[in-house]
């Protein structure tokens, strides 16, 4: 069950570098399954700072560089559409999944349990992801990071 960890394009403990300036340690992931994984959230800390990344590990594979998470009550079930920051976003995805940490990991955001999990989709790169349990619900924007976006130095 394990092996998708291997198709991840990052580990626990990575550095990653965006555009050469934005800087974060991959230090804990949760994962959100069904029969089988489908994505993986990481924290990384930045500068005083949590940030994360999403990586959905089916296809379409994307990964997401998400600025800081933003916690608030709502409601369980995920709006068809979100406006954050002035930005539009349109879901693509509602997955009811189980969420946890991945093996050697701290819990993540405190994210954990039967969770629903929504994608949304912005103006060309931009994304949202929103993860509600009750009347929990997290939510982290930020851009797709393509191909020479982003510099990785191995961890452990």
């Amino acid at each position: 069950m394990n092996d998708y960890l291997e198709r991840l394009p990052f580990r626990l403990g990575d550095v990653l570098v965006r555009d050469g300036a934005e800087e974060a340690w991959l230090a804990g992931a949760t994962v959100f399954e069904e029969d089988a994984p489908v994505a993986v959230l990481f924290r990384a800390p930045a500068s005083g700072r949590d940030c994360a990344v999403y990586v959905r590990v089916v296809a379409p594979f994307e990964s997401v560089w998400l600025g800081p998470c933003k916690k608030e009550r709502g409601i369980f079930e995920p709006p068809s559409s979100l406006e954050e920051t002035g930005v539009l976003y349109r879901r693509t995805r509602r997955l009811p999944l189980h969420a946890s940490p991945i093996k050697g990991s701290e819990l993540v955001f405190d994210i954990d349990g039967t969770v629903l999990l929504a994608e949304y989709r912005g103006p060309v790169v931009e994304r949202l992801v929103r993860i509600s349990r009750g009347d929990d619900v997290w939510l982290f924007e930020g851009q797709v990071m393509g191909p020479g976006s982003y510099d990785r130095f191995p961890g452990r």
